[in-house]
């Protein structure tokens, strides 16, 4: 339950970030492909799952990443 939850949050992270992503790579000469594996790491308390917004402001750091990467 936990693993599909984490999964459908990132799609939808991804989903709403994408556009910036997919115009900037779209100029590059080659294919870019992604995937996303999301591994986390318990809290102090115990098992802690990320809430939506630690997932999508981590999604966006990737993303930023990338595309400096690729394009810098």
């Amino acid at each position: 339950v936990d693993r599909n939850r984490i999964k459908r949050l990132v799609r939808e992270s991804y989903r709403k970030n994408k556009e910036t992503f997919v115009h900037t790579v779209s100029s590059c000469p080659h294919p870019v492909t992604l995937a996303f594996v999301y591994i986390t790491t318990p809290g102090p308390g115990g098992r802690a799952l990320p809430t939506y917004d630690e997932i999508e402001q981590d999604v966006r750091t990737l993303l930023a990443l990338i595309i400096q990467k690729e394009f810098s």
